[in-house]
């Protein structure tokens, strides 16, 4: 008898646990948590407007070298430049750079669906 009502108290104190093991860190943020006030979501596009500064994206050479060089408005013999400014896909540097400029775009673009 006394194994049974000792077997039930500790059962009800792990019965208990549910809201202790869930625990966030500081530096992890729950959605939930950040869209519900308009500094969580500044914040957010805060976040956005840091990745679309970087070298691959509007920062770099998105914003003035490949629009110039396919725009053909300037000639260079800078190595797989020369590629780039005739879009010749069939070269790796060339390949590369598009990719890497793709993917960081695609990577804003999921970055802002989670805004919406």
């Amino acid at each position: 008898m006394m194994k049974r009502i000792l077997l039930a108290c500790i059962s009800l104190f792990f019965l208990g646990c549910g809201n202790f093991l869930d625990i966030n860190p500081e530096s992890e943020v729950v959605n939930d948590d950040m869209f519900s006030t308009a500094e969580g979501v500044e914040d957010a596009l805060y976040g956005v407007y840091m990745s679309m500064v970087k070298e691959d994206m509007y920062g770099g050479d998105m914003s003035v070298l490949i629009p110039e060089l396919l725009g053909q408005n300037f000639v260079t013999d800078d190595g797989y430049l020369i590629f780039v400014s005739r879009l010749d896909l069939e070269n790796a540097d060339t390949r590369k750079t598009v990719r890497t400029m793709w993917s960081a775009s695609y990577l804003v673009i999921s970055y802002l669906t989670i805004l919406r």
